[in-house]
């Protein structure tokens, strides 16, 4: 039982971190990151859209 937990956690972590490089890279290729406010809203529009969605 106690080998379990370590793999839930790094499951979870891979995961999250997976997640974040995807919202980043689609951010990154969306819009040239040389205007960061524009790039800051669109970051909070796809956050906000997956979190809809999930």
């Amino acid at each position: 039982m106690p080998q379990m937990s370590p793999m839930n956690w790094t499951i979870m972590l891979f995961s999250f971190i997976m997640l974040y490089l995807l919202i980043m890279t689609l951010n990154y290729f969306q819009l040239p990151s040389q205007k960061m406010t524009s790039n800051q809203s669109n970051w909070k529009k796809n956050f906000n859209s997956i979190n809809w969605k999930w």
